[in-house]
């Protein structure tokens, strides 16, 4: 197994202060698999005030679990203190190197991930079968008690759903009762960290088969309940899907980029709180996207998500109802689609459509969205007015030309200004707006 250069020097020169340090976590997993190793990880037994000691630059963000980051030639490694030696029970001074080893993978959550590697035998440390699971069995297994693991840190829970979805393994049936059973110690986690892991299990690009098992294994109700109102909610014919079949079926059809899958896990929320019965026995869900808007800022808000992946995603959610059709107006339907997104985020609106009407039946002509990108296409490369700020007349101009003093109407005028040259784009010059000004009623 290669050992980059950093990595070499941090176990060396806790070595040589005589601690044992082994490679462990993700880069040995990695290994196994073919991949290269981005993230790397030491046990050893140096408590964390030890590291700190004998680096010159660290991050004690993680101390008060046993973890110093160690910045070596510019590259991060994340040195821990092997769980054993946190105990009250055991005389670890008793222990041979290969037990205190053994103690601490332990501990770890699964199998896969308690495997060390010792850089001076060139070996494999593997206690609990973690490479035969990986690579031969193809699951994911608690390491000995799953109950035990997950109460030790109920975030497992969720990065069982994770692991197993990013390296296609099944989840062993003693761990999936586990976790079922285990579910509501979510509570006990913070937010920010159900939140991380959350954006991570979103980014798997095939992501379908973890939300499903985040529904089936009791978990979401933990995380955002309101997706789970949608469950057997029939929509139109249109529709292939129930709201919340459609909803994880947009999120795997949209580009992994968590701004995107946010918006396409969200677009819908709203439907459960708007829903209508037809007497065809399916709903309609009239203003579902302004409800959802509402209710998609106050779960981002409850996941702590930052105020701009909130503004953006509920932007999203507001303005994916918007209704083009291939004619007349529909430039002036997009210029004034632009006004509401921005150009920025124009093209992540159009995302969503796609994904949405993907979601809804994978088999839906393909020419109404071509038009759509088209004729999107044709309006950005010309003279397009896409907001207020773009007009040839300010607010402190129309104070000037009504003679009027300023106040919240401005607004309102510079808005019905912006409408009329999303129309007629040449019309956006001072004298005509002035003129259009003068004779507005």
């Amino acid at each position: 197994m290669y050992i980059p250069p950093h990595v070499d020097y941090i176990i060396k020169k806790l070595q040589s202060h005589g601690f044992l340090a082994y490679v462990v976590g993700g880069a040995v997993r990695d290994f196994l698999l073919g991949k290269k190793p981005h993230d790397w990880d030491v046990t050893t037994t140096a408590f964390p005030h030890q590291i700190t000691q004998l680096f010159t630059k660290v991050i004690p963000v993680g101390q008060k679990h046993g973890t110093i980051t160690v910045i070596e030639a510019g590259e991060a490694c994340e040195v821990s203190t092997l769980a054993y030696q946190f105990s009250k029970t055991i005389n670890y001074a008793k222990l041979s190197p290969i037990q205190k080893l053994h103690l601490d993978l332990q501990h770890r959550d699964f199998t896969i991930n308690a495997i060390a590697y010792d850089i001076d035998k060139g070996e494999m440390v593997d206690c609990f079968g973690g490479a035969n699971d990986l690579l031969y069995k193809k699951v994911l297994r608690c390491v000995e008690d799953p109950t035990m693991r997950f109460i030790e840190d109920p975030l497992r829970l969720l990065r069982a759903i994770r692991l197993s979805n990013q390296l296609e393994l099944d989840i062993e049936n003693k761990t999936s009762e586990a976790i079922k059973q285990e579910g509501f110690r979510l509570l006990e986690v913070s937010v920010e960290r159900v939140r991380e892991e959350l954006s991570l299990i979103l980014l798997i690009p095939q992501c379908l088969k973890a939300l499903i098992e985040l529904r089936d294994m009791g978990l979401l109700i933990y995380m955002i309940p309101e997706l789970l109102s949608g469950v057997g909610l029939k929509q139109g014919s249109h529709h292939r899907y129930d709201v919340f079949t459609h909803t994880v079926e947009a999120c795997v059809a949209i580009k992994p980029q968590l701004h995107l899958r946010l918006a396409a896990l969200l677009h819908d929320i709203g439907k459960p709180a708007t829903a209508v019965l037809q007497e065809e026995g399916w709903y309609v869900f009239p203003e579902h996207h302004v409800k959802g808007t509402e209710i998609g800022r106050d779960i981002l808000k409850r996941l702590h998500y930052s105020n701009q992946m909130i503004d953006v995603v509920t932007k999203l959610i507001e303005n994916h109802m918007f209704y083009y059709r291939p004619g007349i107006d529909s430039a002036a339907v997009l210029r004034k689609l632009i006004g509401k997104v921005g150009v920025e985020q124009i093209w992540d609106l159009i995302e969503l459509r796609r994904a949405d009407i993907m979601a809804m039946n994978p088999d839906w002509p393909n020419t109404y969205l071509i038009q759509l990108k088209d004729q999107l296409r044709s309006v950005l490369k010309g003279e397009a007015l896409y907001s207020i700020k773009n007009l040839a007349v300010s607010g402190s101009d129309v104070c000037k030309i009504l003679q009027i003093s300023p106040g919240p109407g401005i607004g309102e005028i510079l808005g019905k200004l912006l409408e009329i040259v999303q129309k007629e784009p040449e019309k956006n010059n001072y004298s005509e707006l002035k003129e259009i000004l003068l004779n507005m009623d």
